[in-house]
C-alpha cells in the first residue's frame, strides 16, 4: 500500500517489521492537465471576388497590406467623406505618364482599417447581399467606421441589422438599447426598449457592468433612467388590472367545492405582481406553467381544480392577457421625465 508524501509515495514494504532500508520511493503521478482547449481560431479572411475587379479605377489598401479595387463611383455615391475627397484634383503620376491606359495601374489609396472590416463596409455599399451578422460585437466597429466616413447606406445596414430578430435573440436587449443611445437611432431606441422589457433590467444592467462596462459608459444615465420610468409606468398600470381582476366559478368536482375567486385568484393575483415587476409583459405571467405552479400551490387536495380553474377562467386570462400587450411601451413618450414634456 502507498500513501502520498511531499516527494513522492511512501511504498510499505512487504516483509515486517518495517526498517529504514525498505523505504522506496517513487515520483508522484502528474496532475491532471487544467489547461483549457484552445479556441477554435477564425476562418481564414477572404475578401469578396468584387473587390478584385481589374476594371476598378482606385485601390484602397488597408492597414494589413489587403488590395480593394474599388470603383470611386461607388464610394462617392455612397460617402460624403469619399465624394469631398475625389473632388479634389490629384496631380499625375510622373511614372505613369508614359504609359498607355490600358497599362496604368489605378491609383493607390491607403486607409487605416484592417481588411476585414473594409470588407464588411464595402459589402453595405456595393450591389451585393448584406453581410450577416451574428454577433452585436461585429457591429461596435462599423458603426464608427459609418461615422468616420459619413456613409449614410453603410448606417441604414446596420440599424436594420441591430433589431434584426436573429440577433436580437443572441443578444443582451440591454446592449442592443445601449448601442442605439449611442448613435441615437430614435426608432431602435424603442424597439430594443420593448425588449428590455421582458427580462430583468437590474440584473441585465449588473451584468452588463460585469461584462461590457464600457458599454455602459458609452450612453447618458438619461437613457437609462427612461427606461426604468417606462418599467414602472407599465408596472403600475398592469397591477393596476391585476387586482381587479375577479375570477368566477366553483370547482365541480366531487365534493371539493372550491371558490375561485376566494382559493385561487389571491395566489395568481400576487405571483402576477412579483414576476410583473421584474418584467411588465405578459410574456411569463399568462403560460400554462407559470398559471398552474400559482393553483397547485393552494389546489394540492383537489387534482381537478386547476383544469376546471383554466376551463372556466380561460376567457378573463385571454383578455387580461390582451389588455396589458396593449400598454404604452414607447420609451422616447412614457420614459421621458417631467421637465422634458
Amino acid at each position: 500500500m502507498s500513501y502520498p508524501t511531499r516527494t513522492g509515495y511512501y511504498m510499505r514494504p512487504t516483509s515486517s517489521p518495517p526498517t529504514p532500508t525498505n523505504f522506496t520511493f517513487s515520483a508522484l503521478p502528474p496532475p491532471p492537465s487544467s489547461r483549457t482547449p484552445h479556441p477554435i481560431p477564425k476562418p481564414p479572411f477572404s475578401k469578396h471576388p468584387a473587390f478584385d475587379n481589374p476594371d476598378a479605377d482606385l485601390i484602397l489598401r488597408t492597414a494589413d497590406k489587403v488590395p480593394f479595387r474599388v470603383f470611386r463611383r461607388i464610394l462617392i455615391e455612397s460617402s460624403d467623406i469619399f465624394r469631398d475627397l475625389f473632388s479634389i484634383p490629384s496631380p499625375p503620376s510622373s511614372s505613369t505618364t508614359s504609359l498607355s491606359p490600358a497599362q496604368q495601374e489605378p491609383p493607390v489609396l491607403d486607409i487605416p482599417e484592417p481588411a476585414r472590416l473594409m470588407n464588411d463596409f464595402l459589402l453595405c455599399v456595393y450591389p451585393l447581399p448584406n453581410p450577416r451578422y451574428t454577433s452585436i460585437d461585429e457591429l461596435f466597429p462599423l458603426f464608427d467606421l459609418a461615422r468616420k466616413y459619413a456613409s449614410q447606406p453603410v448606417l441604414d445596414v446596420l440599424r436594420a441589422a441591430l433589431v434584426s430578430p436573429e440577433l436580437m435573440r443572441k443578444t443582451v436587449p440591454l446592449r442592443v438599447y445601449a448601442l442605439a443611445c449611442k448613435e441615437d437611432l430614435e426608432q431602435e431606441k424603442r424597439t430594443a426598449a420593448a425588449a428590455c422589457l421582458e427580462a430583468d433590467i437590474d440584473k441585465a444592467a449588473l451584468y452588463m457592468e460585469a461584462l461590457w462596462p464600457e458599454e455602459l459608459r458609452d450612453w447618458s444615465a438619461l437613457d437609462l433612467t427612461r427606461l426604468v420610468r417606462l418599467r414602472d409606468t407599465r408596472f403600475e398600470l398592469a397591477a393596476e388590472l391585476v387586482r381587479g381582476l375577479e375570477g368566477k366559478g366553483v370547482c365541480p368536482v366531487g365534493s371539493c367545492r372550491h371558490d375561485f375567486q376566494a382559493d385561487y385568484f389571491p395566489e395568481f393575483q400576487e405571483a402576477a405582481l412579483l414576476e410583473l415587476r421584474k418584467c411588465p409583459t405578459s410574456k411569463v405571467v399568462f403560460t400554462h406553467t407559470f398559471v398552474t405552479s400559482c393553483l397547485n400551490k393552494t389546489a394540492a387536495s383537489c387534482f381537478g381544480c386547476a383544469r376546471e380553474y383554466l376551463a372556466s377562467s380561460g376567457t378573463i386570462l385571454s383578455h387580461l392577457k390582451r389588455r396589458i400587450d396593449m400598454l404604452p411601451d414607447n420609451v422616447l413618450e412614457v420614459g421621458r421625465m417631467p421637465a422634458e414634456r
